[in-house]
């Protein structure tokens, strides 16, 4: 009988993002506590079954947004959320993961309130003719809909605010 291993199929491109996301979703549910350390490097290598370079890239990876700090003879310890940079694309995804889909939205819509105004502040101090004409566009596709959410409606809403 062959021994089972615990680790990540993946392709070697992509182990350091699932690595890093499997331990940022364990912190963001608070298996590992605020303040505390994860577990020791050679107990992630052992689950993951990944090299050494491999995961200490996922540990910079969760470094670089905030979640976690490294400290020599303490280990790799889970920063205060206060820290955690919940504006990053893949602490958005991972959040999502975490909490319900209405906390998710309502925190979402926090955030939006407070940058939206600033950023469409500068967009009128900085638009060009040709920008100011795709946003016209934008907003007359969103207006169509009538309050109805459709396929072109809702892509009207991505582009306006891409723009």
């Amino acid at each position: 009988m062959t021994k089972m291993t615990n680790t990540l199929r993946v392709p070697t491109k992509r182990l350091k993002g699932r690595v890093a996301e499997t331990l940022a979703l364990r912190i963001l549910r608070k298996d590992y506590p605020s303040g505390a350390p994860i577990p020791h490097e050679s107990d992630l290598l052992q689950e993951f079954g990944v090299s050494r370079t491999c995961l200490r890239e996922a540990l910079q990876m969760l470094s670089a947004k905030g979640l976690v700090y490294s400290r020599p003879r303490v280990g790799t310890v889970v920063n205060d959320p206060l820290q955690w940079n919940f504006l990053d694309a893949d602490m958005l995804r991972w959040r999502e993961k975490t909490v319900s889909r209405e906390v998710f939205l309502r925190e979402l819509f926090a955030v939006r309130r407070m940058v939206e105004p600033e950023t469409a502040a500068l967009a009128a101090k900085n638009i060009g003719p040709e920008m100011l004409a795709d946003l016209q566009q934008a907003v007359m596709g969103m207006a169509r809909g009538n309050g109805e959410r459709t396929d072109e409606t809702v892509q009207a809403d991505v582009d306006f605010h891409r723009l």
